[in-house]
């Protein structure tokens, strides 16, 4: 946490003066690269050792790193597939929306997973050898799916007032766009992110290629021939389509690596998709209190309290099934622990 803040924090303290005087766009470029700049450097502070070229072990790690850029070749492509070819055939001001949207749903991704999943990948690796790695990727994709899936939902029901918040009104169009991603995001994709952990932890890591070049195989076309004939509708159930049956593609592949039956896997995703259900219900109903006229801060504070109450009914009724199901260890079991742990405080 200290190094991402110190990198963080540290790109931003050479960028945004920089942006400020001279007014370029090359402060963004300066800004990312100082990010990583600082990251490294600051990282001999945490562990310190002395900077030197050996190649001696270098047949442990020829394979992963051969297939870890190979993936991540395939990983940019996958992600950027939609905005290379949307252009074509869409207006800029459809394409900007999209770009928008696209934008808006990467940032619960890369505040929440994208931080826990190298701890997670340390836990693999403490669990490889006694066999039960297995049940924690359970407990940790369920638990990802259990924490962001929620927010995802609310933004693909309320995106209309979010845009408005974050956007503006003349946006409003951009609201359709964000739901699709949201709900594509929230089914298809969280539940495939800890596969790369996995696969790497099992010194696997050509089965995460394996699973970016399927979704490659299998996107590509459908977006190319789904835009092609419908434009911006078009590219969105592709990029739905691709999204599912890349999951069904990760549960087998994570069958092969551990055993786990896609049912397995499958019904431990039930019961927080369940719990989304009243869930959904209330923020569809609450979605009649906006409206294009409303100002900022109405927009602010109803979002607020609507938001915070689907929170609070989703983990109610997740809490009330994990109970009916016999309370499995999962990540319910850690939430309870935490609060017990506040409320002695």
């Amino acid at each position: 946490v200290a190094l991402d803040v110190m990198a963080k924090a540290g790109s931003l303290i050479v960028a945004a003066p920089l942006a400020i005087m001279t007014g370029s766009y090359w402060a963004i470029a300066i800004g990312t690269i100082s990010t990583t700049a600082i990251a490294m450097t600051a990282s001999y502070f945490f562990a310190p050792y002395r900077i030197r070229l050996n190649l001696s072990q270098w047949h442990i790690f020829i394979d992963m790193i051969g297939w870890n850029a190979a993936g991540q070749v395939l990983s940019a492509i996958n992600w950027q597939t939609d905005k290379i070819i949307l252009p074509r055939f869409v207006d800029i001001a459809t394409f900007g929306r999209f770009t928008s949207a696209d934008n808006l749903i990467a940032i619960p991704m890369q505040a929440i997973i994208q931080p826990i999943t190298p701890p997670l990948f340390s836990a693999f690796i403490a669990v490889r050898q006694t066999g039960d790695i297995g049940k924690v990727y359970l407990k940790a994709s369920t638990g990802i799916f259990t924490v962001v899936g929620p927010i995802l939902l609310m933004i693909a029901i309320l995106s209309h007032p979010i845009i408005h918040l974050i956007l503006g009104t003349k946006w409003d169009a951009t609201a359709p766009i964000l739901t699709w991603l949201a709900f594509a995001a929230g089914f298809g994709y969280l539940p495939t992110v800890l596969l790369p952990a996995l696969a790497m932890a099992l010194n696997r890591t050509n089965i995460s290629f394996i699973k970016l070049a399927v979704e490659f195989c299998i996107k590509a076309p459908l977006i190319i021939v789904l835009t092609i004939t419908m434009k911006l509708q078009g590219m969105l159930i592709g990029h739905a389509i691709a999204s599912a049956l890349t999951l069904v593609t990760t549960m087998i592949l994570v069958r092969n690596l551990t055993n786990l039956s896609i049912l397995s896997q499958a019904r431990d995703l039930l019961r927080p998709a369940a719990a989304m259900i009243p869930t959904a219900l209330f923020l569809v109903a609450a979605s009649r209190l906006f409206s294009l006229d409303d100002s900022t801060l109405y927009t602010f504070l109803h979002l607020s309290w609507v938001c915070s109450l689907a929170l609070l009914i989703f983990a109610v009724a997740d809490l009330v099934l994990w109970k009916m199901a016999g309370c499995p260890e999962g990540c319910e079991t850690i939430a309870l622990k935490m609060v017990r742990k506040i409320m002695r405080i």
